[in-house]
């Protein structure tokens, strides 16, 4: 499972978000007690990495709007304080109850905390809201293990509800893999090689398994089309 990292723009590097910093300043000037004018300006503060800041304008856009739901969900992200990141991503859920990321961003926290319950309770609830989401699978990997059954069923339904995301059916095809199921994990891979012909993991599962059987015609038709 590849997980990579995002650039982070300075203002001379990302001109728009400069301008973008810029027109919000100046609506904070004409609007000081908007929450959402706030909000916007502690988004643009945590992209350039001035989290501290960031921090003072979410509270004040809570201050102004208490069940203002992204910016509760947002400043949890931000502390350091378990307990209070608690909280304010309850709040979210609590004032906006088809939260996905508040469900996702609790259920990351529910297991680093080892209250695994709690954590499965959320991203389940993440994954019903919101069966494409991606990384509530990734987190749900990492919480119950790359084997487990509840897995297995999750990432099925996926793939019947996400035909055309190559994730699932490669993740389902991993899953099979190792519980030594090759002929349904390569259903699988083909599935998602016929949706993206060159989606990299799919690639290596699919060749993982005809090396397995001694297919070297078909794995080198795999690897040199």
């Amino acid at each position: 499972m590849l997980q990579g990292s995002f650039p982070k723009f300075s203002q001379q590097d990302n001109p728009a978000a400069f301008h973008s910093s810029m027109y919000v300043r100046s609506g904070l000037k004409t609007l000081p007690h908007n929450a959402k004018m706030h909000y916007n300006y502690a988004n643009f503060l945590r992209d350039s990495s001035q989290q501290e800041l960031a921090k003072f304008h979410y509270y004040k856009a809570i201050d102004l709007w208490p069940t203002y739901a992204s910016a509760h969900n947002n400043l949890g992200t931000l502390l350091n304080n378990k307990t209070e990141a608690e909280e304010h991503f309850l709040s979210a859920i609590n004032y906006s109850s088809d939260h996905i990321n508040a469900h996702y961003n609790l259920g990351q926290l529910y297991r680093k905390l080892s209250r695994l319950e709690d954590s499965e309770e959320m991203l389940k609830k993440c994954i019903s809201l919101e069966p494409a989401f991606t990384p509530a699978y990734v987190e749900m990997t990492k919480l119950l293990g790359s084997d487990h059954d509840d897995l297995y069923k999750l990432l099925k339904s996926a793939v019947e509800l996400s035909p055309n995301d190559p994730f699932y059916g490669t993740q389902l095809g991993h899953l099979l893999t190792r519980k030594g199921n090759y002929q349904q994990a390569i259903y699988y891979y083909w599935k998602a090689l016929r949706v993206s012909p060159s989606h990299y993991d799919a690639i290596i599962g699919t060749a993982n398994v005809l090396r397995k059987f001694g297919q070297k015609s078909r794995l080198f038709q795999l690897l040199t089309r």
